[in-house]
């Protein structure tokens, strides 16, 4: 019999806000001995975030509402979901989430940590995908039950690769198959992004649709 998950307390805002500052004065240490960059790594993702706020872009987005037909049925267990909306700080997508099967996909999120999202709701971006990574049939299975270990952990929006104890919707799913030799990052930044999943060389673009406006 399974044993129960152990609740974790989940953390205030002023505390999380406090830990995104410190780790965007740690990334800005790091830019620093390394020479800051905008088009090069480790600084992409820094550099477009600022490019993004100069704009009056932050946080996730704002959806249009129109939505997308994403063609959902194409799913296997295993492949990845991405979402995106107009006006995001770090990219065209804002969410990713990795399918489970039977309609639920994984997710890290602010209010749940790592938890299950209905698929379907990534249709109520403006634009998505469903990627296919690399991967064999024993390896994508490797990398689910890994998630599903991690469920009810902590979400923090910029966490560094390193460590096992908080997550973003990228981080959740970029660990486990790196694990296995499969570095999606294509960005090769200090932080992971829905976008440098989408742009790696290890994923398939199985289905997309929407436009960002």
């Amino acid at each position: 019999m399974r044993q129960p998950l152990p609740k974790i307390r989940k953390p205030g805002l002023n505390l999380l806000l406090a830990l995104l500052v410190v780790d965007v004065l740690l990334a800005l240490l790091i830019l620093g001995l390394n020479g800051y960059n905008r088009h090069s790594a480790p600084t992409m993702v820094v550099g477009q975030g600022i490019k993004a706020i100069s704009q009056g872009h932050t946080g996730s987005g704002t959806p249009s509402g129109r939505g997308n037909q994403l063609a959902l049925e194409n799913l296997m267990p295993g492949d990845i979901l991405l979402g995106g909306n107009r006006g995001s700080t770090y990219g065209g997508f804002t969410h990713a989430a990795l399918y489970a099967g039977e309609g639920q996909a994984w997710q890290g999120w602010l209010t749940l940590g790592i938890s299950k999202v209905d698929a379907v709701k990534f249709r109520d971006y403006d634009r998505a995908c469903i990627l296919r990574v690399a991967a064999t049939p024993d390896q994508r299975e490797t990398v689910l039950r890994e998630v599903e270990s991690h469920q009810g952990q902590l979400f923090f929006p910029l966490p560094f690769k390193s460590g096992e104890r908080i997550w973003n919707c990228s981080k959740i799913i970029w660990l486990p198959f790196f694990k296995l030799g499969l570095d999606l990052d294509s960005f090769q930044d200090i932080w992971v992004t829905p976008d440098s999943i989408y742009r790696s060389s290890l994923v398939e673009i199985i289905a997309e649709d929407g436009e960002i406006w």
